[in-house]
């Protein structure tokens, strides 16, 4: 790894195609367009704000070529392909920001609740100024339209359950994918100066008292009054203390039994979602109280 990442990193232009490229079809359905978020990271980190912007700008410019070539409006919002800078760069930005913050604070806790603090507002902000509730209803309602005697038949109040919490869901992934960005830029960054030091980052990752008071007042609110915007709020909070849990397991996770272990977690994760991360999150929620990492480490 430690080949790649220095021969990435030795031209910019190697990180603007990676960029690009991992923001392209097919790569971006298949999931790895947080390879694009990681490498501008992995600039900012190295090199500042301004080279990852640069790293961001110019791939974003790239992935409107394929657009401006075949000049089709089923590749672009009213055959305007800049819809494919936009998207890039609004896909590219939050990582550049939470970057910046890491590289200034040069912690990873700090920067995760940061993440979290702003993601939440931005919930609240949406339910504040309209009804995220009725966009989505409306959207699902354009699509399943669209789609004609093919749309699948979905259970009654489907939509409408699905569209109470996709705000949520939403804030949840981009806060997931985007701490994942940082995760691996920040490991690629040690790889070339400080090997190993990512992984005792990781290991120490918290949330904080800010975040937990804030976490502890949604849960029991939302389980109470059963509000819609807590609702939402609770699946972003949950997803922050899910990747609290995973550092609490890989902190204690030791040797080659420790590394089935983890295998194992990441596994359920898999099969038994959405139980094994609730499961996480409340090891991480827990950890974060009752510091369980200082009690193990003491045996």
């Amino acid at each position: 790894m430690k080949s790649f990442v220095t021969w990435l990193t030795a031209r910019q232009y190697r990180m603007v195609i990676l960029t690009a490229g991992a923001m392209l079809p097919p790569m971006s359905m298949l999931g790895l367009a947080v390879i694009a978020q990681a490498v501008v990271v992995l600039a900012v980190l190295l090199r500042g704000v301004q080279a990852g912007l640069i790293v961001a700008v110019l791939a974003s410019v790239l992935i409107t070529i394929p657009a401006l070539v075949s000049g089709s409006d089923a590749v672009a919002i009213s055959g305007r392909p800049i819809i494919y800078l936009l998207v890039g760069l609004v896909n590219l930005l939050p990582a550049i920001g939470l970057a910046a913050i890491l590289r200034h604070s040069r912690s990873l806790s700090l920067t995760i609740q940061i993440a979290t603090i702003v993601i939440a507002a931005i919930v609240v902000l949406l339910f504040a100024v309209g009804s995220p509730v009725e966009v989505w209803q409306g959207l699902f309602a354009k699509v399943i339209g669209t789609m004609g005697d093919s749309a699948p038949e979905l259970p009654e109040g489907f939509v409408s359950e699905l569209s109470r919490i996709m705000t949520g869901m939403f804030g949840a992934i981009t806060l997931l994918t985007s701490m994942l960005a940082v995760f691996i830029g920040r490991w690629w960054q040690a790889i070339l100066s400080s090997p190993g030091a990512f992984g005792h980052e990781f290991k120490a990752l918290r949330m904080g008292n800010v975040v937990g008071l804030i976490a502890s007042v949604v849960f029991v609110l939302a389980a109470l009054t059963k509000i819609t915007l807590l609702e939402n709020l609770t699946l972003v909070l949950v997803t922050a203390f899910l990747l609290h849990g995973l550092s609490v397991m890989h902190f204690v996770a030791g040797g080659a039994a420790g590394n089935f272990c983890l295998v194992a977690v990441y596994a359920l994760m898999i099969v038994a979602m959405p139980f094994a991360q609730l499961v996480l999150a409340g090891l991480g929620f827990l950890d974060n109280w009752f510091d369980l990492r200082s009690r193990v480490a003491r045996r």
